[in-house]
């Protein structure tokens, strides 16, 4: 069975709950705080995006719907904050200003969105 967007919205607030999971300005971290891949073993922080690309990886979609889950979340995402693409959520978590509770705040408020 396919994951659903909310399911992959709530997994990546799951994974981004504890402040010392989260990251800034890269996709994933190990514990030395190297680049990793998002969805390998040794990633322990995440960026948004990085969190969104571990727990949809691999997953599709219903036939019914093109693209990945990955790209589906993104777009919902942007959606509810009326960004024009994708790379705005990059911007958001990797702003100066962007704190651990603004990035969970926005999941809460994208996973409310769902229908």
């Amino acid at each position: 069975m396919s994951k659903t967007i909310r399911k992959a919205l709530e997994d990546a607030r799951t994974l981004l709950e504890d402040p010392r999971h989260w990251v800034k300005e890269v996709s994933a971290v190990d514990e030395a705080g190297r680049n990793v891949l998002t969805y390998g073993d040794r990633a322990v922080r995440w960026c948004l995006v990085g969190a969104i690309d571990k727990v949809t990886f691999g997953e599709t979609v219903s036939s019914s719907t093109l693209g990945s889950l990955y790209t589906n979340v993104l777009k919902h995402i942007g959606g509810v904050q009326g960004w024009p693409s994708s790379a705005e959520i990059i911007n958001f978590n990797d702003h100066p200003g962007t704190k651990h509770e603004d990035v969970l705040d926005l999941l809460d408020r994208a996973i409310a969105g769902c229908e």
